[in-house]
């Protein structure tokens, strides 16, 4: 890539504003190439957009190669702040690492003007961890830079993953109710005979009635 090309304005996730920056930048010198404004722009551009526009990235048109690239960050970043505030607001954990889950954030935080502050979108993101990691982050003490607790949640969601708790031992149901009373109970019950696993299975039981947890007809 060309050194001697134009350096840019810091990059803003604004499309509106992006494009007055870069017209801008050109202004004074209409004798600057094609090509050098296509890497003028390449350089300016954050490695989570240039993931989203990698296409002609890697197989720029032979002419126009700037234009080229100025719409596709138009395409890219077309959305609104409020679009990328919405995303952030209802965006949920999907399983992934944490640290590339709170990256994800950071993008949307980005691009929607930083509405949260590191604390905010630290809290934000602790509160959609599992409840085994949140446990353990509880008990953080002192100020935690956002470095140090990216690698700290990314170490115990690892162990938590790899060594999960106990599953509960098994629940046995001792009521002495016959085939002549309608009722199917089993004699042991463990978290795999159901999908949802235990919590639904005593769940159901509790909503019987408001005799109890489980009574035999006629308690």
């Amino acid at each position: 890539m060309d050194t001697n090309s134009p350096r840019l304005p810091a990059f803003t996730y604004d499309i509106a504003t992006c494009r007055m920056h870069l017209e801008a930048s050109w202004a004074g010198s209409p004798e600057i190439k094609d090509l050098h404004k296509f890497q003028a722009l390449v350089r300016a551009i954050p490695s989570d957009v240039a993931a989203r526009i990698s296409s002609v990235l890697t197989a720029p048109p032979a002419d126009g190669k700037y234009e080229a690239l100025k719409t596709a960050l138009v395409r890219a970043l077309g959305r609104s702040c409020e679009a990328y505030v919405a995303e952030l607001d209802t965006l949920q954990y999907d399983g992934r690492r944490p640290s590339a889950f709170l990256s994800r954030m950071q993008d949307l935080n980005r691009a929607a003007g930083f509405p949260l502050s590191d604390a905010m979108l630290r809290y934000r993101h602790t509160s959609l961890m599992p409840h085994a990691v949140r446990v353990q982050l509880a008990g953080l003490q002192g100020p935690v830079t956002i470095n140090e607790y990216t690698e700290l949640v990314d170490n115990i969601h690892a162990a938590y993953t790899t060594f999960p708790p106990p599953l509960p031992p098994p629940l046995h149901h001792s009521c002495a109710c016959s085939a002549s009373d309608g009722v199917q109970a089993p004699a042991v019950f463990t978290p795999g005979d159901t999908p949802a696993g235990s919590t639904k299975f005593l769940s159901a039981l509790e909503t019987r009635g408001a005799r109890g947890p489980w009574q035999c007809p006629g308690a």
